[in-house]
């Protein structure tokens, strides 16, 4: 399916973890979780849920150093049970300090392969105020969902051509903003980001195999399936 909102927010209380505000996913949906964070010390994500009967957490990450200050910026994926109920998402950094800034979003999709939901991922990285990511494709029925976390005051982020913006979220400084989008594009691009650190991720999440995104209503047997996945 299309990823939609959970929950978003940020921080600029330096601390060794941040937690999100309670939700109530879909059962059995695959939560996704993009997360910035910016300190002088190269730091790591580790991701963990409450919610009952969720999977170990994956994910992609990226990190890149400018000005003396380290974005990393990650993707997060579990998988939720038959009967997730409300619960939180906590990032834990690994870091010699902590981190002074943070920024979140946090979606769910659903109809995805849950054997092996992510075929394949990209990142880069770079201080311009613009970023572009390509995949070698997306496969017929599979989505394209990139991230990226961008330090500085740089304001409203713009979404690639051909992309659909799903959130922002900006630290109560105004100094990080994380931003998602979708799109069946294997190229993924973003402009007016701040002229420091940029880092960008693109994963390409894949459709279960027995079934087809969107569905095709009964009533309306002439719709076509436009071919995106979900997770």
């Amino acid at each position: 399916s299309i990823p939609s909102l959970l929950t978003s927010g940020g921080s600029n209380t330096a601390a060794g973890s941040h937690t999100t505000a309670a939700f109530t996913p879909t059962a059995n949906a695959l939560l996704l979780a993009t997360w910035g964070s910016n300190e002088a010390d190269p730091h790591t994500h580790t991701y963990t849920n409450t919610h009952t009967g969720s999977g170990a957490w994956s994910q992609v990450s990226a990190g890149q150093v400018a000005d003396s200050v380290t974005n990393r910026h990650s993707h997060g994926r579990s998988q939720t049970g038959p009967a997730p109920g409300s619960g939180t998402i906590t990032n834990t950094y690994t870091v010699p300090q902590t981190p002074g800034r943070a920024a979140w979003i946090i979606v769910e999709v659903t109809g995805h392969d849950t054997t092996t939901p992510v075929a394949e991922s990209n990142s880069g990285a770079d201080t311009a105020t613009t970023l572009s990511i390509s995949l070698a494709g997306v496969a017929a029925g599979n989505l394209g969902i990139s991230t990226v976390s961008s330090r500085g005051s740089a304001g409203t982020i713009t979404p690639g051509t051909g992309e659909t913006e799903l959130a922002e979220s900006v630290s109560p400084s105004s100094n990080l903003t994380v931003q998602m989008q979708y799109s069946t594009d294997a190229t993924h691009d973003w402009s007016t980001l701040a002229s420091l650190n940029n880092v960008g991720l693109l994963v390409e999440y894949a459709q279960d195999d027995g079934k087809e995104f969107p569905f095709v209503p009964v009533s309306q047997p002439d719709l076509v399936p436009i071919g995106v996945v979900g997770y």
